[in-house]
């Protein structure tokens, strides 16, 4: 069952003065500029998040405040249970009183359980895409996105779309921002380093992963594939030859091996982030 909102100052005594907040939770005493979104600014030179209203905010939230997830049955009963009618609107105020009166100033990765939430319940909130989960994954063992497929791509691009038109959150100077993705899994299948460079070795000749990386490593050997040869002690006629590997284990004899697969996860990171950005733009 939920327990009983705690009253204002009940965690915090002595609690700050109310007043000395913006609508938003901003503090009053230091100010930027008032531009009616969550925006960063330099003040006294040191960076800020600063509110809608021009003051600075330092986030103090709890993520996920929901009761709606797949895996929350028993809870999502015991919520329903109490709250019989009008169950959302009833869990969200309760959930409001309670995280104000922990002195809470914000929800992070909001859930839709807010969406429509009226002034009076609103907190500033952040959004999360997750946008890992959007497929094709590498592989069943690895949550990891083939970032390299159009597929993934347009998933992503979609799966932003419909939650931003879901939360308005484009029109709502509630919302701080977004967070492409949670926790990403770079530790790959093997859980190890440079395990997901592998990951990506091992997809199909045609996939466009392996020729990314084919592009990448022809990108930094130009000198032609007799260097790349003696860089990683192979012997391949073509770069063509990298489309049909599966794997490249580092050595210590050859510690290029190592150097590039450490490059091309930087392409994967930010392959990763660049899309989920560009479609959040």
């Amino acid at each position: 069952t939920t327990p009983p909102a705690p009253t204002m100052g009940e965690y915090t005594t002595p609690g700050p003065s109310i007043t000395e907040y913006d609508q938003y939770g901003g503090w009053k005493n230091l100010a930027g500029t008032a531009t009616g979104w969550f925006h960063t600014q330099q003040i006294n030179g040191k960076w800020w998040l600063v509110t809608p209203s021009g003051n600075v905010f330092w986030i103090m939230g709890i993520m996920a405040v929901t009761y709606e997830w797949s895996s929350q049955t028993t809870y999502k009963a015991a919520i329903q249970s109490k709250y019989p009618s009008d169950t959302k609107n009833s869990f969200r105020t309760a959930e409001h009183d309670r995280m104000k009166g922990w002195f809470c100033n914000s929800i992070n990765w909001c859930p839709y359980t807010w969406v429509g939430a009226s002034t009076s319940q609103k907190m500033p909130y952040t959004v999360n895409f997750d946008s890992r989960f959007q497929p094709p994954a590498l592989n069943s063992l690895s949550s990891f996105p083939n970032v390299f497929s159009p597929t993934w791509k347009t998933n992503v691009e979609s799966h932003i779309a419909s939650s931003i038109s879901a939360f308005n959150s484009a029109n709502d100077p509630y919302c701080i921002g977004y967070e492409t993705m949670d926790e990403p899994p770079y530790y790959g299948s093997k859980y190890r380093y440079l395990s997901i460079v592998d990951d990506f070795l091992n997809q199909p000749n045609t996939d466009p992963a392996k020729q990314s990386f084919r592009d990448f490593i022809a990108g930094r050997y130009t000198g032609g594939v007799g260097t790349l040869n003696t860089a990683w002690g192979t012997s391949y006629a073509n770069f063509d030859d990298l489309k049909s590997i599966t794997n490249l284990m580092e050595d210590d004899a050859y510690p290029a091996r190592e150097t590039d697969k450490s490059a091309f996860l930087e392409e994967i990171a930010t392959k990763m982030s660049r899309i989920p950005h560009d479609a959040i733009k």
